[in-house]
């Protein structure tokens, strides 16, 4: 009898532990059951998203509420101005919200989505910041061109020469959609210098462009630009070196034809003193003077080149049979000569009449 009991009081035990364990999980279904979802946004986009500022724009997300809420508000935000989206249909806990078509002004825009459901719960997307979207331009072509394509930058003369090297920068210019290169240039130490269309067309064409350069090295970029406004370099970093320019061999200026006119005459007369100046470097004289007797004179170009021509100097003189020039001539280079080479030059003279 007491055996009976103790195995009676051990099912009733059971039962009503396992009475607690199904209540238990009722209780916490229930309780589940009963906590409300927020909503959900999802795949938001806008079309077109790119064109131009006479396209009209669309702003679109899918609102989803796993408690079957419809939405008590939902818009869309687009630089900072609210927007209502609507829905097709009654179903309209799962459904597709779109604006009404909009345009905008040409440059980038920003968007976010924002729901509330009708029991208060909210949702954004993104959670943090905007979208990105539509970046309007005022040229659709511009828009989807392709940018062009500099080849073969160099120059052709190679990466020495001297200051008499006349030097040809070279670059090949493609653009795969067709359209003409607006201007391709060539940076030369910092400076902008415009190439000119040497072979080929302003599509598919090589550019070139002849200068003297400066002694010292040298450095260069090509810059280059389509009708559509793509810009593209070459390099696309950085710049290539070259070329780099030696001094001329410099050669010593030449003086002839020394005269003094008239070789005889009277002290209230006008003396003129003449050489020729000649530099096969094509230098100017620095100094060009002459010294009669013995006191330097400037001379100054009467005809001719500065780096061949013909030098003169006036003056009177007083009476003198003895009187003596010289002339002396640099060109800043380093290069000088005298003529004559060594001595002096009698006269004039000058006498009382």
């Amino acid at each position: 009898m007491v055996k009976s009991d103790r195995y009676a009081t051990k099912r009733s035990l059971g039962v009503m532990l396992l009475g607690l364990i199904i209540m238990g999980v009722a209780g916490a279904v229930a309780y589940t059951a009963e906590q409300p979802h927020p909503p959900l946004l999802c795949s938001p986009q806008v079309t077109p998203y790119n064109l131009n500022d006479r396209t009209r724009y669309r702003f679109s997300v899918r609102y989803t509420s796993p408690d079957h809420n419809p939405p008590k508000m939902i818009q869309v935000v687009v630089d900072g101005k609210e927007v209502t989206l609507n829905a097709k249909g009654r179903k309209r806990y799962d459904a597709v919200y779109s604006s009404r078509p909009m345009r905008f002004e040409p440059g980038p825009h920003k968007y976010f989505f924002y729901a509330e459901d009708n029991k208060g719960m909210s949702v954004r997307t993104p959670r943090y910041g905007e979208w990105t979207g539509p970046y309007v331009a005022r040229n659709w072509r511009r828009l989807y061109n392709t940018y062009p394509e500099l080849t073969g930058g160099r120059v052709v003369q190679g990466e020495i020469g001297d200051q008499q090297t006349y030097f040809t920068y070279s670059v090949d210019f493609s653009d795969y959609d067709s359209t003409a290169a607006k201007k391709v240039c060539v940076i030369i130490d910092g400076l902008k210098r415009p190439m000119t269309l040497h072979k080929g067309t302003l599509r598919h064409g090589s550019f070139i462009y002849n200068t003297y350069l400066d002694t010292g090295a040298h450095g260069y970029y090509f810059v280059a630009e389509d009708k559509d406004g793509a810009k593209v370099t070459y390099p696309p970093e950085g710049f290539l070196r070259g070329p780099t320019v030696g001094d001329v061999p410099n050669t010593n200026p030449e003086l002839t034809d020394a005269t003094v006119e008239p070789a005889l005459g009277a002290r209230n007369d006008l003396y003129t003193f003449s050489v020729r100046y000649l530099d096969y470097d094509q230098d100017k004289p620095s100094i060009i003077q002459v010294y009669v007797n013995g006191t330097p004179h400037n001379m100054t170009r009467m005809q001719g080149a500065a780096y061949d021509g013909v030098y003169a100097y006036r003056t009177r003189l007083p009476l003198s049979r003895y009187n003596t020039y010289y002339i002396r001539a640099e060109d800043g280079r380093g290069g000088e000569t005298a003529m004559p080479l060594q001595g002096i030059i009698h006269g004039p003279v000058v006498v009382n009449q």
